[in-house]
């Protein structure tokens, strides 16, 4: 294989890279928003799910209260 073959077939070599490199960057965008969508969503269950810790938590505190209150009253 003579010098200008190599560079041809280089060439066609550093397209396919570039082709390829090109496409990683398109999944990767597409990837990066899918990401963020579902960091979203899991931060909302987060959410979701510390709220109703609280809740659980001012119902168990409201409960031992109003037992306190009803034995301490007989």
């Amino acid at each position: 294989m003579n010098w200008e073959e190599e560079i041809i077939a280089l060439k066609v070599k550093v397209a396919k890279i570039e082709t390829d490199i090109e496409n990683l960057l398109t999944w990767q965008a597409t990837q990066n928003g899918s990401l963020q969508r579902l960091d979203s969503k899991v931060d909302n269950i987060h959410k979701m799910l510390m709220g109703g810790i609280a809740a659980l938590a001012l119902s168990l505190v409201s409960t031992v209260i109003t037992l306190l209150v009803t034995i301490s009253s007989k």
